[in-house]
């Protein structure tokens, strides 16, 4: 089985205030930054698409699936969705999980993992696909309480295939580097790859990214020169955000998306990769072209 997938945080509700100060405020209502989001999907044309972030029933959110209609949309109850092709797949069954408790070992709020197992409507086997959108914020305590996240979705897909013998897809927002070091922050990289899995990104043949070492958490500036400026997209080589598989998945190609709408242009007298017009989201998704055994 061949998947195209895709991870992406939306940033879906209103913007506080004080957050993206050299962003133009009318840029960052979600109904302004909605048509970006849609022409990142189309251009990534994926198969699956796990979305975090995303208010489900709000305009936005309507607005988005009216203008994707190739998908059919599963909401989940933290503010996630799945949305799948659906000339190419049925939903077989599907769910949600909560890992993480407000007031649960210093978590602020509840956190689910949402799953979807879809049936090929071609060949008739059968893929996994969970979406997690994990707990924010760097400190030890929240370090914790991601990992015990991540225990608990260990144990979810250990539940749903035990030994992992279809094709699984665990797509989402982990609030975690891909290059952290220090012990308890860096457990989703431990903990998932002892269970069985592998970081997309860590196996694949091509990076396909439109920037190269484009992060996926942009926040929609970047320091060039020593100043800070808009719309200049970061390069750190870090990502959050992520596409994880089952070890010995083929994976073609990976990227972050940072187009459409990106340009190069000289800014304090470097050249760097800006967006040229509306910025869709403090994200940019995170893309994987995939083979299973």
């Amino acid at each position: 089985m061949s998947l195209r997938a895709m991870t992406y945080n939306v940033l879906g509700g209103p913007v506080p205030d004080d957050w993206f100060p050299l962003i133009a405020r009318d840029e960052l209502t979600p109904m302004a930054r909605a048509p970006g989001m849609v022409a990142k999907v189309e251009l990534a044309d994926p198969d699956v698409v796990g979305l975090q972030e995303f208010v489900n029933g709000s305009e936005s959110a309507t607005w988005i699936e009216q203008h994707l209609p190739g998908y059919t949309w599963l909401p989940g109850p933290d503010n996630h969705a799945i949305a799948l092709r659906t000339s190419r797949f049925a939903v077989a069954a599907s769910g949600s999980e909560r890992v993480n408790t407000a007031g649960e070992q210093g978590a602020i709020l509840d956190r689910y993992v949402d799953w979807v197992r879809v049936r090929d409507r071609g060949s008739g086997r059968t893929a996994l696909v969970l979406n997690l959108h994990a707990h924010a914020w760097q400190s030890p305590q929240l370090a914790a309480t991601r990992s015990l996240a991540i225990d608990r979705l260990v144990d979810l897909f250990g539940r749903l295939d035990p030994g992992l013998h279809e094709p699984l897809v665990l797509l989402g927002d982990f609030n975690a580097r891909d290059d952290e070091t220090r012990p308890v922050y860096r457990d989703h990289l431990d903990k998932l790859v002892a269970a069985g899995l592998v970081d997309a990104r860590r196996v694949a043949e091509k990076d396909a990214s439109d920037v190269p070492r484009a992060s996926s958490l942009q926040q929609m500036t970047a320091r060039v020169a020593g100043v800070e400026v808009a719309k200049v997209v970061r390069r750190t080589d870090r990502r959050i955000d992520y596409v994880w598989v089952p070890k010995g998945t083929t994976v073609r190609a990976w990227a972050v998306l940072s187009g459409p709408g990106v340009g190069w242009q000289r800014v304090r007298g470097l050249r760097v990769p800006t967006w040229t017009g509306i910025v869709p989201s403090d994200h940019s998704p995170v893309f994987a072209d995939l083979r299973f055994r």
